[in-house]
């Protein structure tokens, strides 16, 4: 029950490129408009990642195609085109620092890459030292030398930085261009390389499609070098929300569009990677708000699902597709169903089941609606036969229908509602599930953010679910307010899940009278050791401050631990940037966030100072 700043935006051809980049084996050809040609080591399309930054895998959808950033504002000038930085923004380089002067890298390439069709650029920032946030800056096209020839345009636009560890590897203007968060938008190779994937929807002139971009980290620095670019998967729709997975040679792509889940694979050969041909699943279901799920057996075992309940598997890498229905109780209707597969390849599903909706015309977020979504699970053996059935939350009474059972001192009018659920399931085959719902306020939207667990009990039977524990608990006079859509990320060496959310940073909520909805997130995980939360909320972001709201942050399924002994947890997120601003473009960051320390400690030592959540 989550409120967005969401539009229907329509759909838009992806025609016409700034740049073209071919990807190979080992060297990397780019070619620009003007015809200027350079080349460079096969992995080190880096220069700070600017120069040479959207770009697409050969085999592409329309052959390999970018969309160049829109400009901000319009050239003051007449005579020539100012084309701002394509991505405007770069993480701070040290932990440390809290500037970065503008001849340092990579802010100095940042700066550079503005461009004007072979005019020289200049910048009002010499000698400035850039904060974290936002700063306006002014480039300046020169007829001839800068200072002494004629001015042929201006144009303005802001940079931003974001704090050590927080990469912009994209841009959309969707705040929900990482949703849901059933779905896995970034995962680690055995060798390491983080796969990333979001949805580029509703910027101007620029057409809607699903991006994927591709990075190697330093197991030593911590680093991270990149083998591609942003890349284009494949031309999509608004609503196009993707789903990632990652094999041993290849990376699977899924989402919606035109009215049925479209599939991508990505494979690796002979040490090149090459997009396979697009394939339709004619597995229907549509969700405005989130998109399909996706889980694989290997590199040809591939198991989609879709926002309607089609469940679509193939065992030949897509080429085709069996279809069938999650069974759903009877009276309600399916939203936003997610799976996992466990060690023997049976696929655990959950869905919310709609039973009734608001009693309104349209949801209201300041009284009950009277409405009831009961949190379901259903298990799909391998040989294909639906079992096991129920209702997560039957024990708890707190999450019951309020109109049946009557549970004294409640009232009929109230919401319970359990939705945006995620599941996992970990190496011993224990069943993990997040999800949030208004259990305290029982009103749609002011939601608060759960855990609980099933324990294997044996090889393909597991024991009761556990008592949920809040993630996040409200409590209004620590600044701790509403919390959404949890993500999980489990770990096989130290049998520890890290639930992610993110949250509303000042009272209030969207949709109530004399609220402005400018509402601003920040992020937190959370550790737990056999099914219980251990310490407190840890930060994983901070950006509310400057005016930057943290949206869907997706962890990896998976810690990855390097052979040196470092660990890492992985998430990707869709940053909106300043409403003042009025920017063009929010950020697709990728986060990094060692946890080595934190695994090193004891339950105890857990609630140290030190990762206490600051507001």
């Amino acid at each position: 029950m989550l409120c967005a700043n969401k539009k229907e935006i329509p759909l838009q051809s992806t025609v016409g490129s700034e740049e073209e980049i071919q990807l190979g084996k080992g060297n990397c050809t780019v070619m620009n408009r003007c015809g200027a040609l350079f080349r460079t080591s096969g992995a080190a399309i880096i220069m700070a990642g600017f120069a040479a930054l959207f770009s697409a895998a050969s085999g592409g959808p329309s052959g390999p195609i970018i969309s160049k950033m829109p400009n901000q504002n319009s050239n003051r000038e007449s005579g020539a085109v100012i084309s701002l930085p394509p991505i405007p923004g770069l993480e701070m380089p040290a932990e440390a620092k809290s500037t970065i002067a503008a001849e340092e890298s990579p802010m100095k390439e940042l700066l550079a890459s503005a461009s004007a069709r072979g005019l020289k650029i200049t910048h009002d920032r010499k000698g400035y030292l850039f904060p974290i946030g936002d700063t306006l800056v002014t480039w300046t096209a020169w007829e001839g030398e800068p200072d002494v020839s004629a001015v042929k345009a201006v144009k303005s636009g802001h940079v931003y930085v974001f704090k050590n560890g927080q990469i912009p590897v994209g841009l959309s203007l969707d705040d929900h261009a990482t949703a849901g968060n059933h779905a896995t938008k970034i995962a680690r190779d055995s060798a390491g390389r983080i796969h990333m994937a979001w949805l580029d929807s509703g910027r101007p002139e620029v057409g809607d499609k699903i991006m994927y971009r591709r990075g190697v980290q330093d197991p030593v620095s911590g680093a991270i070098q990149w083998e591609t670019g942003p890349v284009i998967v494949a031309a999509a729709a608004w609503d196009s929300h993707v789903a990632l997975a990652v094999s041993a040679n290849a990376v699977h792509f899924a989402w919606f569009q035109a009215e049925t889940g479209r599939y991508r694979r990505l494979v690796h050969r002979d040490g090149a990677w090459s997009f396979e041909p697009l394939r339709d699943t004619k597995a229907t279901g549509r969700a405005w708000d989130n998109g399909p799920d996706l889980a694989v057996r290997g590199d040809d075992e591939i198991h989609l699902l879709t926002a309607e309940g089609v469940y679509a598997i193939s065992n030949n890498g897509g080429v085709s597709w069996t279809k069938e229905k999650v069974p759903v109780p009877a009276g309600a209707s399916i939203k936003g169903p997610a799976l996992d597969l466990d060690s023997a390849g049976n696929s655990h599903v959950i869905f919310t089941a709609c039973f009734r909706n608001s009693k309104y015309s349209e949801w209201h977020y300041n009284d009950p609606n009277g409405a009831y979504w009961e949190l379901r699970y259903v298990r799909r053996q391998v040989g294909g036969a639906w079992t096991d059935a129920q209702n997560v939350l039957a024990a708890f009474p707190e999450w019951s229908d309020f109109r049946r059972g009557k549970i004294t001192g409640t009232d009929e009018s109230w919401d319970s509602l359990a939705d945006w659920a995620d599941v996992a399931v970990d190496e011993v085959d224990n069943v993990h599930l997040a999800w949030h719902g208004p259990v305290n306020t029982h009103i749609f939207g002011n939601d608060e953010a759960y855990y609980t667990r099933r324990p294997a009990s044996g090889k393909g039977s597991w024991r009761a679910w556990e008592t949920p524990s809040a993630l996040y608990p409200k409590d209004e006079s620590k600044g701790h307010f509403f919390a959404y859509a949890p993500s999980l990320c489990t770990d096989a060496l130290t049998k520890l899940v890290f639930p992610v959310v993110f949250f509303e940073t000042t009272p209030g909520h969207p949709g109530v009278p004399g609220d402005t909805g400018d509402q601003v997130f920040n992020s937190i995980f959370r550790i737990v050791r056999d099914g219980i939360l251990e310490g407190v909320p840890i930060e994983l972001t901070s950006m509310a401050q400057y005016g930057m709201s943290t949206w869907f942050p997706c962890a990896a399924p998976r810690l990855f631990h390097h052979a040196n002994g470092r660990t890492w947890l992985d998430v990707l997120q869709t940053t909106t940037t300043p409403k003042k601003n009025d920017d063009p473009f929010y950020f697709i960051i990728y986060q990094r966030r060692e946890v080595t320390d934190l695994l090193q400690r004891s339950r105890q030592g857990s609630k140290e100072k030190g990762i206490v959540c600051s507001m």
